[in-house]
Protein backbone atom coordinates (compact mmCIF):
# COMPACT_ATOMS: atom_id res chain seq x y z
CA UNK A 1 0.00 0.00 0.00
CA UNK A 2 1.35 3.39 -1.05
CA UNK A 3 1.30 6.37 1.31
CA UNK A 4 2.11 10.02 0.69
CA UNK A 5 4.13 11.65 3.48
CA UNK A 6 5.07 15.26 2.77
CA UNK A 7 6.88 15.02 -0.56
CA UNK A 8 7.74 11.34 -0.18
CA UNK A 9 6.08 8.28 -1.70
CA UNK A 10 6.24 5.45 0.82
CA UNK A 11 5.55 1.71 0.51
CA UNK A 12 5.73 -0.57 3.55
CA UNK A 13 7.70 2.07 5.45
CA UNK A 14 10.29 2.50 2.67
CA UNK A 15 10.67 5.68 0.66
CA UNK A 16 10.21 4.68 -2.98
CA UNK A 17 10.04 8.11 -4.59
CA UNK A 18 9.22 11.80 -4.46
CA UNK A 19 5.92 13.52 -5.16
CA UNK A 20 6.15 17.29 -5.31
CA UNK A 21 2.95 19.31 -5.51
CA UNK A 22 1.50 22.59 -4.36
CA UNK A 23 -2.18 22.48 -3.55
CA UNK A 24 -3.83 21.12 -6.72
CA UNK A 25 -0.80 21.48 -9.00
CA UNK A 26 1.58 18.55 -9.56
CA UNK A 27 5.21 19.53 -10.01
CA UNK A 28 6.91 16.13 -10.08
CA UNK A 29 6.38 12.44 -9.44
CA UNK A 30 9.61 10.47 -9.39
CA UNK A 31 9.53 6.79 -8.46
CA UNK A 32 12.94 5.18 -7.87
CA UNK A 33 14.02 2.95 -10.74
CA UNK A 34 13.79 -0.32 -8.83
CA UNK A 35 10.14 0.42 -7.93
CA UNK A 36 8.97 1.50 -11.40
CA UNK A 37 6.45 -0.48 -13.47
CA UNK A 38 4.78 -1.90 -10.36
CA UNK A 39 1.83 0.49 -10.17
CA UNK A 40 3.20 2.63 -7.34
CA UNK A 41 3.13 5.87 -9.35
CA UNK A 42 -0.46 5.22 -10.42
CA UNK A 43 -1.46 4.41 -6.84
CA UNK A 44 0.23 7.57 -5.54
CA UNK A 45 -1.61 9.72 -8.08
CA UNK A 46 -4.95 8.05 -7.27
CA UNK A 47 -4.40 8.79 -3.59
CA UNK A 48 -3.50 12.40 -4.37
CA UNK A 49 -6.62 12.82 -6.57
CA UNK A 50 -8.86 11.48 -3.81
CA UNK A 51 -7.26 13.95 -1.42
CA UNK A 52 -7.89 16.83 -3.85
CA UNK A 53 -11.56 15.83 -4.18
CA UNK A 54 -11.89 15.75 -0.39
CA UNK A 55 -10.47 19.28 -0.33
CA UNK A 56 -13.09 20.37 -2.91
CA UNK A 57 -10.72 21.12 -5.77
CA UNK A 58 -12.45 20.92 -9.14
CA UNK A 59 -9.26 20.60 -11.21
CA UNK A 60 -5.71 19.29 -10.83
CA UNK A 61 -2.96 20.52 -13.15
CA UNK A 62 0.61 19.47 -13.93
CA UNK A 63 3.85 21.08 -14.99
CA UNK A 64 5.16 20.05 -18.43
CA UNK A 65 5.42 16.27 -18.68
CA UNK A 66 8.63 15.03 -20.28
CA UNK A 67 8.28 11.31 -19.57
CA UNK A 68 6.11 9.07 -21.75
CA UNK A 69 5.57 6.84 -18.69
CA UNK A 70 4.18 9.78 -16.70
CA UNK A 71 1.99 10.85 -19.64
CA UNK A 72 0.63 7.28 -19.79
CA UNK A 73 -0.23 7.26 -16.08
CA UNK A 74 -1.91 10.68 -16.28
CA UNK A 75 -4.00 9.70 -19.28
CA UNK A 76 -4.96 6.40 -17.64
CA UNK A 77 -6.28 8.37 -14.65
CA UNK A 78 -8.37 10.71 -16.79
CA UNK A 79 -6.00 13.64 -17.23
CA UNK A 80 -6.22 15.45 -20.56
CA UNK A 81 -3.47 17.30 -22.38
CA UNK A 82 -4.08 21.05 -22.29
CA UNK A 83 -4.68 22.41 -25.78
CA UNK A 84 -4.71 26.11 -24.83
CA UNK A 85 -2.48 26.56 -21.78
CA UNK A 86 -2.78 30.35 -21.76
CA UNK A 87 -6.36 30.01 -20.46
CA UNK A 88 -5.12 28.66 -17.11
CA UNK A 89 -3.73 31.23 -14.72
CA UNK A 90 -1.07 28.87 -13.33
CA UNK A 91 0.81 29.35 -16.60
CA UNK A 92 2.96 32.11 -17.99
CA UNK A 93 1.32 32.82 -21.34
CA UNK A 94 4.55 34.27 -22.78
CA UNK A 95 6.11 30.85 -23.26
CA UNK A 96 3.08 28.90 -24.41
CA UNK A 97 5.06 26.27 -26.34
CA UNK A 98 6.62 25.05 -23.11
CA UNK A 99 3.23 24.14 -21.72
CA UNK A 100 1.88 22.10 -24.60
CA UNK A 101 2.66 18.99 -22.58
CA UNK A 102 0.76 20.07 -19.43
CA UNK A 103 -2.21 18.04 -18.28
CA UNK A 104 -5.42 18.78 -16.41
CA UNK A 105 -7.83 16.53 -14.50
CA UNK A 106 -11.42 17.65 -13.89
CA UNK A 107 -13.42 16.38 -10.96
CA UNK A 108 -15.77 13.61 -12.04
CA UNK A 109 -13.58 12.25 -14.85
CA UNK A 110 -12.28 8.70 -14.77
CA UNK A 111 -9.85 7.97 -11.97
CA UNK A 112 -8.29 4.95 -13.63
CA UNK A 113 -10.06 2.41 -11.45
CA UNK A 114 -11.62 -0.42 -13.40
Amino acid sequence: MVQLQSNRVMHDGVEIGQFVFEDNHIEKLDIKHEYQNKGYGTEALRLYLKNMVSQNYDVVTTTPVTSSAMAHILEKLGFQRISNPAQYDFLDGNIEERYLSCYIHHRGTADGEE
